[in-house]
Parts: C-alpha cells; structure tokens; sequence
C-alpha cells in the first residue's frame, strides 16, 4: 500500500448564526450566549499551516433524533482510488459537538500530498462512549477533478456490524516495536546489543523499552489516531556505541502527534504529517 502522510485535522468551528463544533482538546471557555462566542467562527487565512487548503461542511441527522451534545464526531479524508485494496487514510480528526445540529465544520488538509487523477472522499461517523451511533450515509467525493471543498453530510444509524469493526489501537499496544527507521536513516540493530524498540501498555499507559544504551520509560495518552508521549526517560548509563542512536531516539518521542499502520508497520508521525520513525512489531503474548 502507498505510504501517504497522516496530516492533523484543524478543526473550526461555524459563524455565530449556525450551531458550532469545537476542537475538543480545546480548552472550554465560559462565556455568555451564544455558547463559547469567541470561538464560534470559520477559520481565517493564516491561522492553519502554511500551504494547507480548506474542506468545509456541514453535519445534520434529516428526521432522525441528533445526537446528544457532547457526542464526538470523527471524520477521515480518504483516497479511495485502488478498488482492489482498503482506502488510504490521509488524515483523520475527532471533535466534540457542543450545540444542537446542523453544525458546520473546517477542515484544512496539505494539497502537496495529493496525488493527480486520484479519488478522496470524506466519511463521518458519530461516538458516544465508546459507541457509533451514526456514520455517514455515504462516501463524499472531495478534491479531484471537480475540485469540490464544500459538503453537507447526512448522518444515518450505525448498524450492529459498524460497531464490530476492530480497533486499530488495538494493535497499537502491548505490542513489541522495533525500531527499523528514524526519519530517512535505516537502523540495523549491532550484533550482540540489544536491538532498539518500545511497549505501550494500555495497563495504566505506561511505555517502556530499549533506545540504544540505555532502558527507557515513560508514559503516553492515546485518543483515536493521536498520540503523544510524555516524562520518558531511562537509565544514565554510558555506552561506547549506541549513544547517538539513543540520543535521537529520545528527541523523536516529544514531536510525535500521529500514528499510523502501514500493513503491519507502525509509522510515528509529526503534526505536519512527517514520518518521524517506523516500526516492526513483535507481538507478545
């Protein structure tokens, strides 16, 4: 399957006449009416990524009972071109509603990884507590020829078999990863030293492994497709090789903000959608 770079959804939320949704790592602001004022507007040139475009749309329910507030709405941009392989996933965002439907959202994307006479599409779907209640009816072209940037998307009931799909974070923990890149540079684990890797245990989120010289720990927080790591640290032992690879292995984990699968490959992303290292697993009993 094609490699193609996870970019970050940056999330907007509508004007002050159309109920909103709101970027839910974003820090709730009290305000008067209408609820969160200062943040219900489109997203302005200069305030996403330099060189990113925009998606806009709209999420509504037709006659159907809307979601209660505070539901998430995950949405994924899409290249559907190969009909003989799963749909390559671009980018993918989550975000909590906090007014009633139809809400409106922005979503920017990097035009530089698109690719010419390919086909995307974007999907929604709807969660509350672990559950999807709604996806999108359909698949929604986007970009291509047409060049379409705007969509209104009707959501419809999740049948059984839509809440049976496993999850990809599944595979993400407890799961040995050795390190088989950093960014271009390939590593070859030296005969005899440990090879370098990590474990991410979903008991209590904790993340333990090898870098090089030392062991190493930390902990992380894992929603969806973002991940982010935090207080890793290890032994201080020195070492007459393996240090460099150390070192660098240590920078990697604080830019990390994405992940992604490429068959059995985990790729750590940056919030630009830069690979930062891949991954081999070894999976543990």
């Amino acid at each position: 399957m094609k490699a193609f770079s996870v970019l970050m959804f940056s999330m907007a939320v509508g004007a002050c006449a159309a109920p909103a949704l709101t970027v839910q790592a974003a820090e709730a602001k009290p305000s008067s009416a209408p609820e969160y004022e200062a943040a219900a507007r489109p997203v302005r040139p200069g305030e996403w990524p330099e060189g990113h475009a925009l998606i806009t749309g709209t999420v509504s329910y037709g006659a159907q009972t809307p979601p209660p507030i505070g539901a998430e709405l995950d949405l994924s941009l899409e290249d559907v071109s190969r009909a003989d392989a799963p749909a390559d996933v671009i980018s993918v965002a989550s975000v909590v509603s906090t007014t009633s439907p139809p809400s409106r959202f922005d979503v920017t994307y990097d035009p530089s990884v698109l690719i010419a006479n390919h086909r995307y599409v974007l999907r929604a779907r709807i969660v509350v507590d672990g559950v999807v209640l709604f996806v999108s009816d359909k698949a929604y072209p986007v970009l291509g020829a047409a060049n379409t940037t705007h969509v209104d998307i009707v959501m419809r009931r999740a049948t059984p078999e839509e809440n049976t799909a496993p999850d990809p974070s599944t595979q993400l923990e407890n799961t040995y990863w050795k390190l088989v890149s950093l960014g271009d540079e390939k590593v070859v684990a030296r005969e005899g030293v440990r090879e370098a890797h990590f474990v991410m245990q979903s008991e209590g989120l904790r993340v333990h492994g090898f870098a090089g010289c030392n062991g190493m720990i930390g902990s992380y927080t894992l929603k969806g497709t973002r991940l982010t790591f935090s207080h890793m640290g290890g032994t201080l032992m020195a070492c007459s090789e393996g240090m460099e690879l150390e070192q660098k292995f240590h920078l990697m984990f604080p830019r990390v903000a994405t992940w992604k699968l490429e068959g059995e490959l985990l790729e750590l992303l940056d919030g630009a959608g830069t690979v930062l290292a891949t991954f081999e697993p070894r999976h543990m009993n």
